[in-house]
């Protein structure tokens, strides 16, 4: 069970940074800049809405997330360099596990490299930005998922034939 969960978690945190660098890539596409554009902009509104953020709040939330952009975007080019790697490695079918695995080790230290860098900025945003009524709120809002996803493992192993069909 262990490994179903540290598998699942490492899906989601796979799929959480691979949306990062499609936004990325998406962003510089048209021309938005470093924040992913939209997708930047649309949490920032989401969270904003939740806590009720005010306009100052927002805008320093905004001016943080500028200042670590230069500690993500290496991260985030690493991860996608390491899926050019991965694609490379098992095109056409083909597939060397100890090729495989070092390409995947190196994607699970960038990964966790981003996940330190994401909870380290939620930390000095709660720090130096909310209230404590808005902190409040903001553990409350990450129990509520961690509950969700818990509910959503506990759903899905009750029936692992239905995995794949």
């Amino acid at each position: 069970m262990k490994k179903v969960y540290i598998g699942v978690g490492a899906a989601v945190a796979v799929l959480v940074v691979g949306g990062l660098v499609a936004a990325r890539a998406h962003a510089r596409y048209m021309g938005m800049g470093h924040h992913g554009g939209h997708m930047f902009e649309r949490g920032l509104a989401i969270m904003a809405w939740k806590l009720d953020l005010t306009d100052a709040q927002r805008q320093q939330v905004r001016t943080m997330a500028k200042a670590e952009w230069p500690e993500i975007e290496p991260s985030l080019q690493k991860l996608a360099d390491g899926q050019k790697q991965m694609l490379a490695a098992t095109q056409g079918g083909t597939f060397d596990e100890t090729k495989v695995r070092a390409i995947a080790d190196q994607q699970a230290q960038t990964i966790s490299d981003l996940l330190v860098t994401k909870e380290r900025f939620v930390s000095q945003v709660c720090s130096n930005v909310l209230t404590s009524e808005q902190r409040t709120k903001a553990d409350a809002m990450r129990q509520e998922w961690t509950q969700r996803m818990d509910k959503f493992l506990q759903e899905h192993a009750a029936e692992p034939e239905s995995v794949g069909k």
